[in-house]
């Protein structure tokens, strides 16, 4: 676990073992529920249908890793942007918040 102490000292940044980050999962099913719905307002039952359809996926994936099978990698520049990311937090001692900021918001895409 890195924590590193900024500005006064009472905010941490932790990065926990190079784990995925909660957020990421949230905005996955987000894009997922976009995709498969294909509407921009559903109707409860469309939508329930297609939760039904969605935990269907996710069960039998889980079945899958129970039976040993891996999960997928993150794809190679995610992979990549984590690890500059980490560098960046690991020399954050070394540098002016202002340039840390602007390397954080380097390795920052915003999906269109």
């Amino acid at each position: 676990m890195i924590c590193i102490h900024y500005l006064t000292g009472s905010k941490i940044i932790t990065a926990l073992n190079n784990e995925d980050r909660t957020n990421n999962h949230a905005e996955a099913i987000n894009r997922m529920l976009k995709s498969q719905l294909g509407i921009q307002h559903p109707t409860i039952w469309q939508f329930i249908n297609t939760i039904r359809k969605l935990q269907k996926g996710r069960d039998l994936y889980y079945e899958q890793l129970i039976a040993g099978n891996r999960h997928p990698l993150k794809l190679r520049k995610y992979r990549d942007t984590d690890q500059r990311i980490l560098r960046l937090l690991e020399d954050f001692i070394n540098r002016e918040p202002i340039d840390f900021l602007r390397g954080i918001a380097y390795n920052y895409q915003m999906e269109q």
